[in-house]
């Protein structure tokens, strides 16, 4: 019922060809995308054996196969590994035998016996490579995920301990953690919290912690463009967990300028259509119209 010379619970490799699903994983259903598992196994290997048992024919006879019991998402990662020519189709796959008497059991434990990590600890190990000296895009090559993704999760791993940690004890969403971490000001991030115990969505912390900024969608931002307030010396706090170019100007006095500026060279157009008087202002408001 087994290998010839090895015994249950003993490591050996099997040819990825010859390794299948095994009618006894008790997992019968698993169409979850395995495109990032398959990235990790081509970074770091297969770093847990893949646990099966001999499989028999009609007649009860041996065959060459053997059925995964505990790893059927491994394998299927593996396969698409194969398919995409990162690995041969006789790849040699490091597998551990167990009888197959105990294959449903075997099964079960797996699927059943794991508690999945917190994201928080996620957080914190990519924050820990890059200490050791790991790029962004070196930590995204390995997990196979984009720099964006790894530049967010170390942004939330940077948040204030104790908000970290009430995240972790399931009393703040991860919606409520990405707001905080809009600003890298722990003492901020704390007091916003703090501030109105019954209004900690996500839409209200974030207003609260930027309600004296000026966003890069702002009518000055628009006018002028980031682009041209960056590259007269001007800086962007990028909020990683919005859309794409999203901010905050970090340098009103400079956007103020650049705005006079081009109003000032647009009313230089108009004056010279002929007209007698001409006036710029930024903001217009009721009690200015009122006066004309």
């Amino acid at each position: 019922s087994k290998p010839q010379g090895l015994k249950a619970f003993e490591s050996f490799t099997v040819p990825l060809s010859r390794l299948v699903i095994a009618d006894e994983n008790v997992r019968t259903r698993d169409d979850s995308p395995v495109d990032d598992l398959a990235s990790l196994i081509d970074s770091q290997g297969l770093l847990q054996d893949l646990t099966v048992i001999p499989t028999r024919g009609k007649r009860g006879t041996r065959t060459k196969l053997f059925g995964v019991v505990a790893g059927g998402r491994r394998l299927r990662a593996l396969w698409l590994l194969r398919d995409r020519g990162r690995i041969a189709a006789d790849e040699p796959i490091g597998c551990k035998l167990r009888e197959a008497a105990d294959a449903t059991a075997v099964s079960l434990a797996e699927n059943s016996g794991r508690a999945p990590m917190h994201p928080a600890d996620e957080f914190q190990a990519f924050a820990k490579l890059q200490a050791v000296g790991r790029s962004v895009e070196d930590i995204a090559a390995c997990f196979g995920c984009t720099p964006l993704v790894v530049l967010r999760r170390l942004k939330l791993s940077n948040a204030a301990p104790s908000m970290l940690a009430l995240y972790r004890n399931d009393d703040m969403q991860l919606d409520q953690l990405m707001a905080l971490c809009l600003i890298d000001d722990h003492a901020a991030q704390i007091a916003a919290w703090d501030a109105t115990p019954y209004d900690r969505s996500a839409h209200s912390l974030r207003r609260r912690l930027t309600e004296s900024k000026v966003p890069t969608t702002s009518p000055a931002a628009r006018f002028v463009t980031v682009a041209a307030y960056e590259a007269a010396g001007g800086t962007v706090h990028r909020d990683l967990f919005g859309e794409d170019g999203a901010g905050f100007i970090l340098d009103p006095q400079l956007l103020d300028q650049l705005v006079a500026q081009r109003l000032q060279a647009l009313a230089g157009e108009v004056r010279a259509e002929g007209w007698a008087w001409v006036e710029v202002r930024s903001v217009l408001s009721y009690a200015d119209t009122n006066t004309f």
